[in-house]
């Protein structure tokens, strides 16, 4: 594996960015679809708003799934993670099927199974962990 060296924060979040999007083009034409799961933080901030700049994904096609929620935090929280997901990259991309962890549901146990088989329906194809 290669290792690269940037200057800042900036300049890694361009990079990955554009490997990710290089990865999300090449694995649609591959499969017809891409299964990305996203994380959420500070880190990944710069990341993100470079990877949603990417115009030519077809966010269409990509199917997102979400690593984590807090439990009982309501989507508009400050806090939440599904809110800074709708926010920093859903809405700004189209991505159209979001598997959304609803941490503050009545029946936390029928979430978990819901994500879990939709989660193993297929193989995940690229992870968004810790960029940054």
């Amino acid at each position: 594996m290669p290792l690269r060296i940037f200057e800042d924060a900036a300049s890694l979040a361009c990079a990955a960015a554009e490997q990710a999007a290089s990865t999300i083009q090449k694995t649609i034409a591959e499969h017809g679809r891409c299964r990305l799961v996203l994380a959420t933080g500070n880190s990944q901030i710069e990341f993100l708003n470079a990877l949603t700049r990417m115009a030519d994904v077809d966010w269409a096609k990509v199917e997102a799934f979400h690593l984590d929620e807090y439990v009982g935090l309501a989507v508009t929280h400050p806090a939440s993670f599904r809110k800074f997901l709708l926010e920093r990259v859903i809405k700004k991309t189209g991505i159209q099927t979001f598997h959304a962890i609803e941490g503050d549901s009545d029946d936390l146990s029928a979430v978990i199974r819901t994500i879990s088989t939709r989660l193993t329906a297929a193989p995940i194809d690229l992870a968004f962990v810790g960029i940054g």
